[in-house]
């Protein structure tokens, strides 16, 4: 059977260094099209202006290049609301979301939380400590948190530091609605992520005509990277029927 082309927008704050894993689990099943986003990667420049039209902008024109005669358009969290903002051909057939972020409304975050972190983020890039910051201490106790130690080398290694504290403010002032297209839509999605409402996420996809829901037990910030986490926490039973909805 001919594999279908799937296009991927990566999370915040990762690439397809720290996504490997999963992307080695999807070709098993896809044509997969990993897109780096601009600064997240040391092979690719960050933008001179972060915001999320021009990451949008810039996936858009990575897919005209791609020149594939039909595709899937996924995005990973953060990576969903930029591809779900970019101006969608009738060549995507539909639109994947893997726990995605929607708008700061949606996050688990409390709201001292959010107050705690948006104070964080205008300090350091109103007072243009995006790289001095980066690379203390306390930044790394910070993402340690979430993330094993090995992730947070690469990351830290990778991720252009500019690029990382503006996309941060980006996705903590995000609180537009949602906007669908007319596609259909497959939300996978862990009924558990601490990091998301799922609930209400789940019932905002519920008003769609053509969806389909995935239940899965992968983590937001998975605690492996490995292709034997994701055929696990995923597995290939919830990609078969991803497949038959997509026929």
């Amino acid at each position: 059977m001919t594999k279908k082309n799937l296009i991927i927008v990566h999370s915040f704050p990762t690439n397809s260094i720290l996504l490997k894993g999963l992307i080695d689990f999807l070709e098993d099943f896809f044509n997969v099209y990993f897109i780096d986003l601009p600064g997240f990667n040391t092979t690719i420049s960050p933008l001179e202006k972060i915001n999320l039209n021009n990451y949008s902008e810039y996936i858009e024109t990575q897919i005209k290049q791609l020149n594939l005669k039909n595709y899937y358009l996924s995005g990973i969290s953060f990576g969903f609301l930029v591809a779900n903002n970019c101006k969608i051909t009738p060549n995507c057939k539909g639109i994947i979301a893997m726990e995605p972020f929607i708008n700061t409304n949606y996050m688990s975050e409390t709201f001292l939380e959010k107050t705690f972190l948006k104070l964080l983020l205008f300090l350091i890039t109103n007072l243009k400590l995006h790289y001095k910051f980066y690379n203390t201490k306390i930044f790394k106790k910070l993402l340690i948190k979430k993330n094993p130690e090995e992730r947070i080398n690469i990351m830290l290694e990778t991720i252009d530091a500019f690029t990382f504290f503006e996309t941060a403010k980006i996705i903590l002032k995000h609180n537009s609605e949602l906007k669908f297209h007319n596609k259909p839509y497959i939300l996978v999605i862990n009924d558990n992520d601490t990091e998301i409402d799922s609930k209400k996420i789940i019932n905002l996809f519920e008003n769609l005509e053509k969806k389909l829901l995935i239940k899965t037990t992968s983590e937001h910030y998975p605690t492996e990277i490995s292709k034997k986490y994701f055929e696990k926490n995923i597995n290939s039973n919830n990609i078969k029927k991803i497949l038959n909805f997509l026929k």
